[in-house]
């Protein structure tokens, strides 16, 4: 995981620790009212353990997940969260403890990834065939053409573009298929129009082909 990474999100405190924490507080304040609940009948689920479980996989999966009875792992990989967003990201060896400890994985993708250095990035045509740089193509951008990002560091992609959207898919098949059992998508609504409309090249090229196409 690249430093950039792991600086700029700092701590994340799993949900299942503190869901947890109130659940047995609650039990012994009550015990004596009603009888304990089997931990099997709930499902005990940790959320976005990225950073923290990556750095900390063997004391995590071996110790900390069985004593919290954590039976389904949410967001334990990402996508286009590091320097290169070609890949998805999939630790295999998270993948690989998850599974001894029969722990169900789901990893994120993200609609406003944060752009890549341009050693690391893809070229894409444009909708005249030109090839540039992937974010310059796809990324949306406002009635002054400028790019909008979602903060300071994660961009807006425009649905319009295709070859964002055959990205996506893609990267999400190589994610199921390194053994990750489901995912989730982070950040729909936070699309170009958000903030006004998505006036990006593609955008404004299927816009036209579509009026072109409906009344000629």
């Amino acid at each position: 995981m690249s430093k950039r990474f792991s600086s700029r999100v700092g701590p994340i405190f799993l949900t299942a620790i503190l869901a947890l924490s109130v659940f047995i507080h609650a039990g012994s304040s009550s015990r004596n009212q009603q009888p304990q609940l089997d931990l099997d009948e709930l499902a005990v689920v940790g959320i976005h353990p990225l950073n923290w479980v990556s750095g900390n996989l063997d004391t995590f999966f071996k110790d900390i997940a069985r004593r919290l009875h954590i039976q389904f792992l949410d967001r334990a990989t990402g996508f286009m969260e590091g320097d290169d967003w070609r890949y998805p990201y999939v630790n295999d060896y998270m993948v690989k403890l998850a599974k001894e400890a029969g722990i169900p994985l789901g990893s994120y993708m993200i609609l406003t990834p944060i752009p890549p250095p341009q050693d690391k990035s893809s070229t894409w045509p444009d909708p005249s065939g030109r090839l540039r740089e992937a974010v310059e193509v796809c990324g949306g951008r406002d009635l002054d053409g400028k790019l909008i990002y979602h903060d300071d560091i994660h961009i807006t992609m425009s649905v319009s573009c295709p070859h964002w959207l055959d990205h996506f898919v893609s990267s999400a098949k190589k994610i199921l298929e390194a053994g990750v059992y489901a995912i989730d998508v982070d950040n729909i609504p936070i699309a170009p129009f958000t903030w006004g409309g998505d006036f990006s090249d593609w955008a404004i090229y299927r816009f036209k082909k579509h009026l072109i196409q409906k009344y000629g």
